[in-house]
């Protein structure tokens, strides 16, 4: 998944949360074992950049 940098810092913060709302959709279409090993992917960890195996960009903190 890749979403191009936006320059308003609301568009921005929108995009990330949608991108962290598709990930946490996907986490739940796997089996439970997997779900475990992607434990750090929840709701309460609110920077989804610092998820296990995710990378973000610098400036727009979209995911790479």
């Amino acid at each position: 998944m890749f979403v191009t940098a936006i320059s308003s810092h609301g568009s921005a913060k929108l995009i990330r949360g949608s991108e962290a709302n598709a990930l946490l959709k996907w986490k739940a279409s796997f089996d439970n074992q997997s779900k475990a090993l992607l434990s750090s992917w929840n709701i309460g960890n609110n920077d989804h950049c610092n998820w296990l195996g995710i990378t973000c960009g610098d400036e727009s903190k979209s995911i790479h």
